[in-house]
């Protein structure tokens, strides 16, 4: 989220390793297993000067998505934070289907 650049369109996508990126091209944000609200250009979400303010929901939100995609197989959008918010139990529970 740091070094994206906010002067255009970003949104965080987990790819289909499991890894956490920002693309600029939110329409192929549904090739994605997991896709987050889109942030738009000059607010200061992302980028240099941003103070990162959404991080900790971002994570929580690409946790729980990701645990809801190996569970579906199916495109999951993220745009709120869910129930389960137990981070060690939402990698534990992730971590079941690498075993």
């Amino acid at each position: 989220m740091r070094n994206a650049d906010d002067r255009h369109d970003s949104i965080l996508v987990i790819n289909n390793d499991g890894y956490a990126e920002i693309i600029q091209d939110i329409y192929k944000s549904n090739y994605f297993p997991v896709s987050h609200e889109a942030w738009n250009p000059r607010n200061n979400y992302v980028g240099k000067y941003s103070t990162l303010s959404s991080l900790e929901d971002d994570y929580l939100t690409s946790l729980q998505g990701w645990l809801l995609f190996l569970k579906t197989h199916k495109h999951i959008k993220m745009d709120y934070v869910h129930d389960n918010r137990d981070v060690d139990k939402l990698i534990m529970e992730i971590s079941q289907y690498y075993n």
